[in-house]
């Protein structure tokens, strides 16, 4: 039977991602969290390049901040085509695990981690419609 003196990491890199920079990055939602005793929705967001974190607090003692998180919420939901986004929470977090949005990033004068400033849905790839095509052939 193992004892926890049997392990070690040796010959292991820490690794880790590095923080993506400030700018716009589309980003995947790679893991989300609610923590019930800080009233907080831990989300990491990670693309190839890095990982950023937003993190939002729903707090009733703090109705101001309240508020705009529970309006950022919403936000997401709807870049996201939540079914119900007035209800954001009712699909859990689990819903919004692996899907993409595009958030703007800034320097945050408090953290090392950029700050969360903007959400955006990713941009949609279109082809031209062929009403749009001039078929004349210049000669």
């Amino acid at each position: 039977m193992k004892t926890f003196k049997d392990f070690n990491a040796r010959g292991l890199d820490i690794g880790g991602s590095d923080l993506l920079e400030p700018g716009t990055h589309r980003v995947r939602i790679d893991n989300v969290e609610f923590d019930p005793v800080t009233v907080m929705l831990k989300m990491r967001l990670k693309n190839d390049k890095g990982a950023a974190f937003m993190n939002l607090r729903f707090d009733e003692t703090k109705p101001k901040q309240q508020e705009f998180n529970l309006k950022r919420m919403k936000k997401i939901a709807l870049i996201l085509d939540h079914p119900t986004p007035d209800d954001f929470a009712d699909q859990g977090v689990e819903w919004y695990t692996g899907k993409e949005i595009v958030v703007m990033l800034k320097a945050n004068d408090y953290s090392k981690y950029p700050e969360v400033t903007d959400i955006m849905a990713p941009p949609t790839e279109t082809t031209p419609s062929t009403a749009d095509m001039n078929d004349d052939i210049p000669f």
